[in-house]
């Protein structure tokens, strides 16, 4: 009997000493949690506001082609601007925006990208005071990489954008007030992630699919410093939502660029 007893006592003893050290040992595969931490969750956005492409050119025949850097609080990229004025007070534009979320892996956790064309009317006020206001549309892609899958996103966009611009006489240096509006209308084309481990994701589907139109507000301004053939651009924008607060996206943009400007209708 004693000896059942000590029998006993001995394999309790060896289990609680190898249930520790199994409970110390780290090797093997990490921790996975079903419920995907929030923070990760978040590192994801559904919208990205681009470098504002104004113009501010003033004669017939006018050109400009501008390369610019982007940073905001989310995202990084390249906007490439092109404008040109057919007639006295008309002007054309197009632009195009790619952005990014690296993330802490230093993989793209978003991608974006968009294009917009349009025209526009301007007219000079006085000798330092310009205005103008363009208006068009565009189209864009959304892809997020996700902790569990991917999720992808399409939008069309309407916009207006009034500006005005104080400058100098020969136009080298200009400050420029711009408010622009855009309706964007998004379309869900994937969501292969997981919805349970995701809920914060699901979230922003939801919102997506229940208001698929949303108004955006992004005004901001910009200051050209330079030649008449060349300048460099500082911009700053941000973006405020104006029909769901709760869709998670990059609320600015700071830009720096270059811009060359040109008359084509200039002869030798």
């Amino acid at each position: 009997m004693k000896k059942k007893q000590i029998a006993f006592r001995l394999l309790y003893i060896s289990s609680g000493i190898l249930f520790t050290l199994s409970s110390c040992y780290y090797g093997g595969a990490p921790y996975d949690p079903y419920i995907v931490d929030e923070s990760r969750q978040k590192e994801n956005y559904y919208y990205a506001p681009a470098a504002q492409n104004a113009p501010l050119l003033t004669k017939k025949n006018d050109l400009s082609l501008a390369l610019h850097g982007s940073f905001g609080d989310r995202q990084k990229g390249i906007d490439m601007h092109a404008a040109f004025n057919p007639g006295k007070n008309i002007g054309l534009l197009a632009s195009y925006s790619s952005s990014k979320n690296d993330g802490d892996a230093n993989d793209d956790i978003v991608k974006t990208n968009r294009f917009e064309m349009g025209a526009g009317y301007f007219k000079k006020l006085s000798p330092g005071l310009h205005f103008e206001t363009y208006g068009g549309l565009g189209f864009g892609k959304i892809k997020n990489r996700h902790y569990t899958g991917l999720s992808r996103l399409n939008n069309n966009l309407f916009f207006i954008q009034p500006t005005i611009s104080l400058e100098t006489k020969n136009q080298n240096v200009r400050f420029a007030f711009v408010s622009r509006f855009s309706i964007n209308n998004f379309k869900i084309q994937d969501t292969s992630f997981n919805n349970d481990r995701e809920p914060f994701v699901t979230s922003q589907m939801k919102i997506i699919h229940d208001q698929p139109s949303h108004v955006f507000w992004e005004p901001g301004f910009v200051l050209r410093a330079g030649w008449e053939d060349f300048l460099f651009q500082l911009g700053y924008s941000v973006s405020t939502d104006l029909t769901n607060k709760e869709l998670y996206r990059a609320k600015n943009n700071l830009s720096v660029g270059m811009i060359l400007r040109i008359n084509a209708g200039k002869k030798n």
